[in-house]
């Protein structure tokens, strides 16, 4: 089934992607270019995705910021005590949270978000992903 692109007045212009059944986006935060994922349900509807992103964008410096300091919260100590390279310093909660940037959200059909951050070489380059519920509270960080 072919979709057509979308252009909201909040999230801006989505494009179909076809082979994932999914709305792309793009958004700029704090000068930084973010990309925006709206997944559709079992029946190609990207509604309750919308729903949920309008929501979080009300406020998403807020949520954001959240996010990281959820993400501090439940690494940092996975950080300091298996991930420092030979000689690096402990690193401290603000130079942690200060070190992510915010690369992309997903938003699903089930109403959970995925904020997935760029780790300033904390992790050696893995992204990590913070899992927001669709009650809006921070469920899991991962690597």
């Amino acid at each position: 089934m072919s979709q057509s692109n979308l252009h909201h007045s909040i999230l801006g212009k989505l494009q179909h992607d076809e082979n994932l059944d999914c709305y792309v986006g793009q958004f700029v935060l704090d000068d930084a270019a973010i990309e925006l994922v709206l997944e559709t349900d079992e029946e190609s509807r990207i509604e309750p995705a919308i729903e949920k992103a309008i929501n979080i964008f009300l406020q998403l410096s807020q949520y954001a910021n959240d996010a990281k300091q959820y993400a501090v919260d439940k690494l940092l100590d996975l950080k300091n005590q298996t991930w420092l390279e030979k000689n690096e310093m402990l690193v401290t909660s603000e130079e942690f949270k200060s070190r992510l940037s915010l690369e992309s959200l997903v938003f699903s059909p089930d109403k959970t978000v995925s904020f997935y951050f760029d780790d300033g070489d904390l992790f050696f380059g893995h992204q990590l992903e913070v899992l927001m519920d669709e009650n809006n509270q921070f469920k899991e960080a991962s690597i």
